[in-house]
């Protein structure tokens, strides 16, 4: 009787446990929020991203991780470095923000695939780059900046959007400086 119930016992830590185990696994985990120095010490190896920022405000970093489908992935077992599928880097301040990304879903900030079609193509550093400008005017107050650019199989996104009280060029020159440590 002893050894039935013993039996019995190990069976239901066993499978309570399994199911512990699966149910964590099958949990959606999509980003992991980091610091600036976490996220270049895990993935600078295997993205572009830059590594000084162009002014002091908030930051916020995030390694992205693959979504499960439907239950059906153990996602909470693949976060590890070599299974992101990009990562999210968000600078902001009371007059701007900086929103920069590498993620294979292809950010565009509400921009379709056909409004990039329509986008300015120029050569940056030798690298193709998209983008999209929008000047303050009476009905927007800021000025906005996106661009696009793949860099190997990543595709990456640069979103500026700075009050119109804060000078274009300063917008430039930050924008610049961003780039200019991610297309090398």
């Amino acid at each position: 009787m002893k050894k039935k119930i013993l039996i019995a016992l190990i069976v239901i830590v066993f499978v309570v446990t399994a199911m512990g185990v699966l149910y964590w696994g099958l949990q959606p985990v999509t980003r992991e929020n980091v610091t600036l120095e976490k996220l270049i010490k895990k993935l600078d190896y295997k993205y572009s991203m830059p590594s000084e920022l162009p002014f002091d405000g908030e930051v916020e970093c995030s390694i992205i991780y693959v979504e499960g489908h439907m239950g059906a992935v153990l996602t909470r077992f693949e976060i590890n470095s070599k299974r992101s599928t990009g990562y999210s880097i968000k600078l902001n301040d009371s007059n701007r923000e900086i929103f920069i990304g590498a993620d294979s879903s292809g950010i565009g900030f509400g921009i379709t695939e056909e409004g990039w079609e329509k986008s300015i193509i120029v050569k940056y550093n030798n690298q193709t780059i998209s983008y999209f400008f929008s000047a303050a005017a009476d009905t927007l107050a800021e000025n906005q900046l996106t661009i696009r650019f793949d860099i190997g199989d990543d595709m990456y996104t640069v979103n500026a959007l700075y009050d119109n009280n804060i000078d274009i060029e300063i917008l430039r020159s930050d924008v610049r400086h961003i780039l200019d440590q991610m297309i090398k």
